[in-house]
């Protein structure tokens, strides 16, 4: 059996993995497949400083990206993984060819749920192009809408008020950032209209569509119309797992069925579940929001 390690996902918890392996003296093949172009990068300034433009990307780039090659860590960018076969332990890429593995660990993270709508589709953000095409709307006047009161809709609300656009969020609970309880929300919240964002809590989008004037429209579930240039949805996310649909793995509640299925496929080695630092043997996964 290959003792080569292959991870699937460049981002924060992929690229951790491969640096700690190193660092704990494992010394047999790693492989880091990220599907972007850049060097594994960190996303939480995505829609902070690196969407209002305080930094560029050099400064979002991950600690010991530089030393990947150094350290005999082989970095695929550009390069999608659309299937495994775990019997045969290999990973099939986009182009068709397959990658061994004797330990996979997954850590493709997370991707924007989308929101159902007939007409525009809106704006999401997960990666630095997504940043890139939603800094290049806010532009001075626009009206922008976002849609979720999360920690992701709050933030990008922020940056386009910071822009000069006239700014509105939309969310379906009754305070944002409501996990974090009512008197959280109640501070975010008058932060929110402190800055002249228009909050509106406890309404669900129905639909978007073209308005008479080219402009997109927002429909909300209590009848009310929201007229916007640029729209940008921040509703959660999803488990990044539809690459291993066919994999013989249970999906149904994300990566947590997951870890249980291979648990129970496994049969030697081990590595590091980056979800929650347990040893998961043969095939591995990590879950990871980056």
């Amino acid at each position: 059996m290959s003792d080569d390690v292959v991870i699937v996902g460049a981002c924060l918890a992929g690229t951790s993995t491969a640096l700690e392996l190193r660092s704990h003296g494992f010394d047999g093949a790693i492989t880091l497949v990220g599907e972007e172009p850049h060097a594994p990068y960190d996303r939480p300034p995505l829609s902070k400083q690196f969407l209002t433009g305080g930094w560029d990307e050099q400064r979002i780039l991950l600690p010991g990206h530089d030393r990947l090659a150094e350290l005999g860590i082989e970095f695929r960018p550009n390069t999608v993984a659309v299937g495994a076969d775990l019997d045969g332990r290999a990973v099939t890429l986009h182009d068709g060819s397959e990658l061994p593995f004797g330990d996979l660990v997954v850590a493709t993270g997370v991707a924007p749920r989308r929101l159902p709508a007939s007409g525009p589709v809106p704006l999401t953000l997960r990666s630095i192009a997504d940043a890139r095409r939603v800094a290049a709307e806010l532009r001075p006047g626009r009206r922008v809408v976002v849609i979720g009161t999360g920690f992701m809709g709050t933030e990008l609300a922020w940056a386009a008020r910071a822009a000069g656009c006239e700014v509105a969020v939309v969310g379906v609970d009754p305070a944002p950032l409501s996990a974090l309880g009512p008197e959280v929300g109640a501070v975010i919240g008058r932060a929110l209209t402190g800055s002249e964002i228009a909050l509106i809590n406890a309404v669900g989008v129905t639909d978007i569509r073209v308005g008479a004037r080219g402009e997109q429209e927002v429909l909300l579930d209590d009848g009310a119309v929201l007229r916007a240039d640029v729209v940008v949805a921040a509703i959660g996310s999803r488990p990044q797992v539809d690459w291993l649909r066919g994999a013989g793995l249970d999906l149904s509640d994300g990566l947590g069925a997951m870890r249980d299925a291979v648990r129970r496929r496994a049969s030697t080695g081990s590595v590091t579940s980056r979800a929650g630092g347990t040893p998961v043997s043969g095939a591995a996964c990590a879950s990871s929001t980056g």
